[in-house]
């Protein structure tokens, strides 16, 4: 018995290796190797906090190879495409793509195999607010000052893109508008054609509370904003002058009424005791019926500094 296995063993090797190329052989038939091209999206890693992208390809083309039924149901998110971005220079930049497979699926080639990534530097600017106005009111009616809290943004970015600004604005639409407009608004900001900016910019804040007072026309008339003070400046100081933003204001009313307004008064300022300047923001005392051009408080700066108070003239 022993004989016979021994006098076999050899063509029972033969056999097994025949049984191998075999079975490889359909296996090569039924599932052979393929190759595609697959486009990826490129991606970005280790960028420093103090730089920003301005330029950059979208994606690459791979090429790869594998068994045709894996191959066939590959597609871009199967695959990873990106460039290390750690120690980039401001400026342009060469780069190698570095691209990640699936299991069983092989590496063929990557076009381009370098790319170029432009690096800027990310900057701030402050911008005003403008108004981009649309519509008109009402007939009958008209707009006052419009009133923007914040009255200016933050805009972060690459620096050749901030130098592109033109300007930074909200839309308001007074179309039919019969009354005060109250509205928080997306701030938009744009280049000198028009263009915008808002996609490679961040604003700070992003929306702005924006009130626009909405009257009925009447007469107006303009007249002089008078400080109000009360008290006395230290002993040794004295009010050098006195600085009122803005000094005319035009308010609006029946006629009989602003006939006899010569100038409107602020709430009091206290400058008791003062020895150095004193500055302070004040509403207006308003007559009943009386409506300003501006809803904003009154900025007065009273300068004070050393010297001595004017003697009265004791023959008089």
């Amino acid at each position: 018995m022993e004989k016979f296995w021994q006098r076999n063993l050899f063509l029972k090797i033969i056999s097994l290796v025949v049984a191998i190329f075999m079975w490889l052989y359909v296996t090569g038939e039924t599932n052979p190797t393929a190759e595609t091209v697959i486009n990826v999206p490129l991606e970005t890693r280790a960028l420093a906090n103090d730089l920003v992208i301005e330029e950059k390809p979208v994606s690459v083309n791979v090429r790869v190879e594998g068994k045709k039924q894996v191959i066939q149901t590959l597609n871009s998110r199967d695959l990873r495409a990106v460039v290390d971005l750690r120690g980039v220079h401001f400026g342009r930049n060469m780069l190698e793509v570095e691209v990640d497979t699936p299991q069983n699926v092989d590496l063929v080639a990557i076009d381009p195999r370098e790319v170029a990534v432009a690096i800027d530097e990310i900057s701030d600017s402050q911008f005003p607010i403008i108004i981009n106005f649309t519509g008109r009111p009402t007939t009958g009616y008209s707009t006052l000052e419009p009133v923007i809290n914040p009255s200016q943004v933050i805009v972060a970015g690459p620096r050749n893109g901030l130098n592109r600004i033109y300007r930074a604005y909200v839309d308001v639409n007074l179309e039919g508008v019969s009354q005060n407009v109250l509205e928080h608004l997306p701030v938009k900001v744009e280049d000198e054609l028009g263009n915008s900016i808002n996609d490679i910019v961040r604003v700070v804040p992003q929306t702005v509370e924006v009130f626009i007072p909405i009257v009925k026309e009447q007469p107006g008339k303009q007249v002089a904003v008078n400080p109000v003070l009360e008290g006395e400046p230290a002993d040794g100081f004295i009010i050098k002058r006195v600085i009122v933003e803005p000094e005319l204001l035009k308010v609006y009313g029946d006629m009989d009424k602003l006939r006899n307004i010569q100038y409107l008064d602020t709430a009091p300022i206290d400058i008791s005791g003062a020895e150095e300047s004193v500055q302070q923001q004040v509403q207006l005392r308003l007559p009943t019926g009386v409506t300003p051009s501006v809803f904003t408080p009154i900025r007065v700066m009273v300068e004070i500094g050393a010297g001595e108070k004017p003697q009265e003239d004791k023959n008089q």
